[in-house]
């Protein structure tokens, strides 16, 4: 499975400034950085029949279920970009969250917030399949803040990301298994560095290869890994 890039396409804007603000604000406000409820986009998990607790979590970091309202949201604002409105993209942090979210929190189409949902879908039903002891717990589940750390902001990144780690760590989680690239990094990376927490965090095709899952195929398959999977993380040989 490719993963992928969650972003907007700054490079197609003219001023990028105001639509980063807005992200970040929404971040501080809401901690989505769409402005979105977390239990609006993250439903996935609701008819899987996964077990709710245990001290190993499936943690998403919620980048694919926010994937068809990212596209939504890029589109709107890309219009914005070319018209005379364009001044004005900036103020949208000053709109209260629930009208922010009757405007813009829609996925693209129902059919993309299915597919994404259930690439969620099929990696906790390989977990379940192989054997691995694990839970789901969409209370503790959530973004993981790593935009503002790309963005440069440190001090607002380990200020939101305490926040996850004292969910987690108030719900005694010890294991953490990742789906995500960025999640993988924030979590395994940055908060042993910059908040000296060190929770046990793997991702699922690490879980699955322990679980002694081979690739057994036939087809010759070229896979292009994200940076932090590849160059930071160095995770290019496990098999997917």
């Amino acid at each position: 499975m490719s993963e992928r890039e969650i972003s907007v396409d700054f490079n197609r804007m003219h001023d990028p400034k105001p639509i980063i603000e807005l992200i970040v604000d929404n971040l501080r406000k809401t901690k989505n950085p769409l402005g979105l409820s977390n239990n609006k986009v993250n439903t996935w998990w609701k008819d899987v029949g996964i077990k709710r607790e245990g001290k190993t979590i499936l943690f998403t970091g919620l980048l694919y279920q926010m994937v068809p309202y990212i596209e939504n949201l890029t589109l709107q604002l890309e219009k914005y970009e070319t018209s005379t409105l364009k001044k004005y993209i900036g103020a949208a942090r000053y709109i209260p969250k629930f009208m922010f979210r009757m405007l813009y929190g829609k996925p693209i189409s129902e059919k993309v917030r299915i597919r994404f949902d259930n690439i969620i879908k099929n990696i906790a039903k390989m977990l379940m399949k192989t054997g691995v002891d694990f839970c789901y717990k969409p209370e503790v589940d959530g973004y993981s803040g790593i935009l503002l750390y790309d963005l440069g902001d440190i001090d607002e990144f380990v200020k939101y990301v305490k926040h996850i780690v004292d969910t987690l760590r108030r719900h005694d989680v010890k294991t953490i298994i990742t789906i995500d690239p960025h999640t993988t990094y924030a979590l395994k990376v940055l908060v042993p560095e910059y908040l000296n927490e060190d929770f046990d965090v793997r991702t699922y095709f690490e879980v699955l290869k322990e679980q002694g899952v081979k690739a057994e195929s036939s087809l010759k398959v070229t896979i292009h890994d994200p940076c932090f999977y590849g160059r930071y993380l160095k995770l290019s040989d496990v098999v997917r």
